[in-house]
């Protein structure tokens, strides 16, 4: 009866309406084609750099290194050295400004392990990884984390622009004598959902569809006040109550999906002529490449319909498809 009652609501709720996730730039570390000895003198593609005296980074190939395969063949490594005397608090990172509109989590694999004279376990207590978006440190490693995880960390939170950070801090001073310590970071990318495409806010199951299954938890939930943290899924209005609130956020949703292997799913063309740095989708990143060419440009690909000056033809072309993004991305 009550999934009765929800379906005959549509007639007065049912808008179209679609969202798209999205994208971090050379989030598997790839797009250089080659291991780099030193990411202080040749930044990784994307990527911005900040690696004080006393810390070393690298893209190393894990098959060749260390026998740890993620989702591609290369990794960064951000490491301790262990001929330097570190002071509680420093740090090194990398960092690059991402569109956080529409992201749900960011997801990335990483392998935590230390080296004296031969590869040991991770110390939490002298040694953090870290994650942050602008100042605010959203994620880091726990005291008994050693070894590869997947991590998972939640950001519905943020949207537009922000900087988001991969890094390493030491926690304690450590002399020359201690040992080094290595983290890895390999699939840095938004959303753990429909391929990297994320889920719509009433996609309960995370099936990618919005559908009857998700009307039936609705139905199953209706009217409940007594929700719990876990429940945050389905309280989509965010009131504390599972009512007609959430149902018209459903319901303006209705038959959406994000499964970018469906061609019946909301989807883009692959080839977007004003995604300038190619990292599949048109965002700020774009822009800044835009502005830096304006008039004759040094990059080609700023000059969107080829008429050999950027100005506000391209500027047109670029506003059209503001934040659309290809279906196929990068690592």
């Amino acid at each position: 009866m009550r999934i009765v009652l929800l379906i005959i609501c549509f007639a007065v709720f049912a808008v179209g309406g679609a969202s798209a996730a999205s994208l971090i730039t050379n989030g598997s570390f790839e797009d250089d084609g080659q291991e780099i000895s030193d990411i202080t003198s040749m930044v990784p593609v994307g990527w911005n750099v900040n690696i004080p005296t006393g810390f070393g980074g690298d893209i190393r190939h894990y098959n060749t290194y260390y026998g740890w395969s993620s989702d591609g063949d290369y990794s960064l490594r951000l490491v301790t050295s262990r001929h330097f005397s570190f002071s509680g608090g420093e740090y090194a990172l990398v960092s690059q400004a991402a569109d956080f509109t529409d992201a749900n989590e960011i997801i990335f694999d990483l392998n935590l392990l230390s080296y004296k004279y031969s590869y040991g376990s991770w110390d939490g207590s002298k040694v953090t990884a870290f994650v942050k978006i602008d100042s605010d440190t959203v994620w880091r490693s726990g005291m008994s984390d050693n070894g590869v995880y997947e991590v998972n960390i939640p950001v519905d939170s943020y949207s537009g622009i922000h900087t988001l950070s991969l890094g390493i801090k030491v926690n304690t001073a450590m002399p020359s004598s201690s040992s080094s310590y290595i983290a890895f970071f390999d699939f840095v990318k938004f959303d753990a959902f429909c391929g990297g495409f994320g889920h719509f806010d009433s996609d309960f199951n995370r099936d990618c569809y919005v559908d009857f299954y998700d009307v039936d938890i609705l139905a199953q939930n209706w009217l409940r006040s007594d929700l719990v943290p876990a429940d945050d899924l389905i309280d989509v209005w965010r009131d504390g109550k599972i009512n007609l609130s959430d149902f018209a956020e459903l319901a303006n949703q209705w038959l959406l999906c994000t499964d970018w292997q469906d061609a019946n799913c909301v989807e883009v063309p692959l080839d977007l002529d004003a995604d300038i740095n190619l990292d599949g989708i048109v965002n700020m990143l774009d822009y800044g490449i835009l502005v830096a060419n304006w008039g004759v440009p040094t990059n080609l690909k700023a000059d969107i319909n080829g008429s050999g000056t950027v100005d506000y033809s391209d500027l047109a072309i670029m506003t059209a498809q503001w934040l659309e993004k290809s279906w196929l991305y990068k690592y």
